[in-house]
């Protein structure tokens, strides 16, 4: 059941090392069969070959034995028994078994012969100077027969030579069980190298598939530790990457889900308080029986303070939410210093009340943008940093360029910001003195507000603050517009 689980669990590997351990098997066995039937086709080329010539010698020998015979016998043609006489003592130590026929009927014969074999033989069409070869079998033993004419005293005989092959046939045997074993071994062999050559190369992707599963799973932290430089190294390398991107985005979502949850909680929890101011002094208004003209005058001005900070709310949250892209209907070509005096000539009343005094460092240069959006957010950036200072203190506004951007600061030297306090200040409704901030009339909007404004312009915002000692804020926006032809 565990080499089961296994399996599948590693069916990758396993099934090409299938493909590969069953196709190597089929090429080494045509190889070796053909091999095998090339080697026993040469050997049975080489016995043939020595058969026809023992054939050739035989009848030569048998030519010239005869000849001899008729000069030392003093006759012109020997008889059948004289030609008897002479074949078996020129053949007496011949090994193998040979038979001299004429007209069909045995002249002669070395050895007991298979008379019904050796006249289906004769029946052959043997052309001169050609041999007919036939292999035969009887009672395990296998041999070759072969039949050629030859010219004794001038008459055609026919002989038939018979060689036992049957060693031959064994060799073909054993080679084929050698073969067949020693083809066994290497095929074990074979598929041990390749099981352990495969495992060990696929080995990683095992890790890699636990990867991704842990991935899938939400398990964004485990890193792989391939460091093979191939393709599987690169893999890995790149679900690394994949892992860690896809980690910071669950993050980010995760951060961005809950962001919208403390929006809705803190606009829910912003209605809420000028609403109930609303409602209660709207049913002391209408229920109260002995309210003097102060008190109504009272209570309809809290009434107005709370419907403005709501209209204010309401506003600021309508412009929060519609930042995203700026149309390209409302950009246009600015003169930085023109604009800043613009605003700052607008919010003099707010200096003076505070007895603020503004230093300016101001450079003339040119940006694209909307100048609405842009007045706003440098009219709520200067606006806090009113708000932080104290009575008579000093803001300082520079505006300066340089090769890469445009950059405007502000800085205050008033309450600062605690450290804590620091990454919050641009989340929405977010406030750092909210008594104050409400007291003023504010939606806790503004600093994210800002921030959408200023990303809406390409640009990014550094704010650095230190508590009781001030706040900076720095924009920079990138140079890449082209400049208006003026």
């Amino acid at each position: 059941m565990k080499l089961k689980e296994k399996f599948r669990n590693n069916r990758l590997w396993a099934k090409a090392f299938c493909i590969v351990i069953i196709s190597s098997v089929c090429l080494m066995t045509i190889f070796v069969v053909m091999w095998e039937k090339k080697t026993i086709h040469y050997a049975f080329e080489k016995e043939e070959r020595k058969v026809l010539e023992n054939q050739a010698y035989i009848s030569n020998v048998l030519t010239n034995v005869v000849s001899f015979t008729a000069l030392s016998e003093g006759v012109e043609q020997l008889s059948e028994e004289q030609l008897q006489k002479a074949v078996k003592s020129a053949f007496y130590y011949n090994m193998g078994s040979l038979s001299l026929y004429k007209d069909g009927r045995v002249i002669c014969a070395t050895e007991e012969i298979d008379v019904q074999r050796d006249l289906l033989l004769l029946q052959q069409d043997i052309k001169e100077g050609s041999c007919y070869v036939d292999y035969s079998r009887t009672d395990n033993i296998r041999y070759v027969k072969v039949v050629s004419e030859l010219m004794l005293q001038d008459e055609v005989y026919r002989l038939i030579t018979t060689t036992d092959i049957s060693e031959l046939y064994e060799y073909e045997q054993n080679m084929i069980r050698h073969m067949t074993i020693n083809y066994m071994i290497s095929g074990l062999c074979m598929a041990a190298v390749l099981l352990i050559v495969f495992w060990h190369t696929f080995k990683p992707l095992k890790k890699i598939n636990d990867q991704v599963t842990n991935i899938a799973s939400g398990n964004y932290n485990n890193r792989l530790e391939i460091k093979e430089g191939n393709e599987l190294g690169e893999l890995s390398s790149n679900i690394n990457h994949l892992a860690k991107a896809v980690g910071d985005y669950v993050h980010y979502l995760k951060e961005s889900a809950n962001q919208q949850d403390r929006f809705v909680q803190n606009l829910s929890h912003e209605m809420k308080t000028p609403l109930t101011s609303i409602i209660c002094y709207a049913e002391l208004m209408q229920f109260g029986k002995k309210l003097s003209r102060e008190k109504r005058k009272s209570y309809a001005d809290i009434l107005l303070f709370e419907s403005s900070r709501l209209k204010n709310i309401a506003e600021t949250l309508k412009e929060f939410l519609s930042i995203g892209q700026i149309s390209e209907e409302h950009k246009r070509w600015v003169w930085i210093r023109d604009h800043l005096n613009k605003i700052l000539g607008i919010m003099e009343p707010l200096f003076e009340k505070k007895e603020i005094h503004l230093v300016t460092e101001i450079e003339d240069f040119g940006m694209v943008m909307d100048p609405d959006l842009f007045e706003t957010m440098l009219y709520n950036y200067l606006e806090n940093a009113i708000k932080a200072s104290e009575t008579g203190g000093t803001i300082e506004l520079r505006a300066y360029s340089d090769k890469q951007w445009k950059v405007i600061e502000i800085q205050d030297h008033g309450i600062g910001v605690k450290e804590e306090e620091l990454l919050k200040i641009e989340e929405p409704f977010y406030m750092v003195d909210k008594a104050r901030t409400r007291k003023a009339g504010g939606a806790g909007l503004g600093m994210t507000l800002c921030k959408k404004i200023v990303q809406a312009h390409h640009g990014v915002v550094n704010i650095q603050s230190q508590w009781t000692k001030g706040t900076t804020i720095t924009l920079q926006f990138p140079d890449t517009e082209e400049k208006e032809q003026t």
